[in-house]
């Protein structure tokens, strides 16, 4: 009957709704709280060339400016300049190609956006620029590079706010190649910290890729299905089975994690406040679901969800990185 089928689409489009949320929430967890995720390298006739990798080697590339890597067709985007001043809002992804690094937009109100200028995803409810996302793993896991101050507490004054960090390379265009040496010299500098036991290591698929490459050559068969150290199953510290580690650590690979890093996350230290459950917004009469004006059978939700990701007991000395790794994604791993 016609009151079924609206309750399917109704339940199909909230489940869209709910899956995108978690989406975000995945990316909101891998970067540094700004919200930023891309930079604009040029704009024409409404197609906008994102930077990646290789446009600059300044270290903040290696964070949340990587090209397309976080925009999806539909959503919807503001740009605005690096000292906050509103470019065009309100522009809808109708395409993106991963080979040119590129967005088609539509729509939207301001000055077309120019080199330089910093893409969020719309949410105008929490200002201009928005700067509302969670804190992320990229500000948490830190030296100073990408934030200086974490939770209220400044990096310079409070060293020990800091997280371990070891450069693989120079920058995000001269990585360095990945060693046992460097993974080694991590875990020690986390033992003499006196917190570095406990600890799981992700990265993004391509690092994983290349720490099994570091592993080939010396991979043998001791007994019948028998790994040698670096292919033990492991569930123990996550729950996940990651079927790579190190040092009995598990290696564990995630496709929004940031490129060219592995983290070693010690358990127990990171923590998500949670001041809003995610809960439906209900408007003056009680309803979540609104007709939107001039438009036939299109209804509107908003759905809040209020936390962010910090640390406590040891805090960032107990956190480490290994960055500028040489360990380039396919392109079929960023669509």
């Amino acid at each position: 009957d016609a009151g079924g089928a609206f309750a399917k689409a109704a339940s199909f489009e909230i489940e869209g709704m709910v899956k995108d949320m978690l989406i975000q929430a995945n990316r909101s967890a891998w970067g540094d709280g700004s919200g930023i995720v891309a930079s604009v390298d040029s704009e024409a006739a409404g197609v906008v060339t994102l930077k990646n990798l290789s446009d600059s080697g300044t270290p903040t590339d290696i964070n949340t400016h990587t090209g397309n890597r976080y925009i999806r067709v539909g959503d919807i985007l503001d740009f605005f300049t690096t000292a906050g001043a509103a470019k065009l809002q309100g522009a809808e992804v109708t395409a993106k190609s991963v080979a040119n690094d590129t967005v088609t937009i539509s729509g939207g109100t301001g000055a077309a956006p120019v080199s330089g200028d910093l893409v969020y995803l719309a949410q105008p409810s929490l200002g201009s620029p928005p700067g509302g996302a969670a804190m992320g793993l990229q500000g948490i896991v830190d030296d100073n590079t990408f934030l200086t101050t974490l939770q209220n507490i400044s990096r310079t004054t409070y060293p020990i706010w800091k997280s371990q960090v070891i450069n693989v390379g120079t920058n995000p265009s001269t990585p360095g190649t990945l060693t046992v040496k460097h993974l080694q010299r991590m875990e020690d500098m986390l033992t003499d910290s006196g917190y570095g036991q406990d600890y799981t290591i992700w990265c993004h698929t391509s690092v994983r890729t290349a720490y099994l490459d570091l592993l080939t050559p010396d991979r043998r068969y001791q007994q019948p299905l028998q790994y040698d150290p670096g292919f033990k199953e492991d569930k123990g510290e996550t729950g996940l089975s990651s079927g790579v580690n190190f040092n009995g650590h598990a290696v564990i690979a995630e496709r929004d994690a940031p490129w060219q890093q592995m983290m070693f996350l010690n358990k127990g230290v990171l923590k998500k406040f949670v001041l809003e459950d995610p809960h439906w917004v209900e408007d003056d009469g009680g309803g979540v679901l609104r007709l939107l004006p001039g438009k036939a059978a299109v209804y509107e939700g908003q759905v809040s969800w209020y936390y962010t990701i910090g640390v406590e007991a040891m805090g960032p000395n107990s956190l480490g990185a290994l960055r500028y790794i040489n360990a380039a994604p396919d392109r079929g791993e960023l669509n």
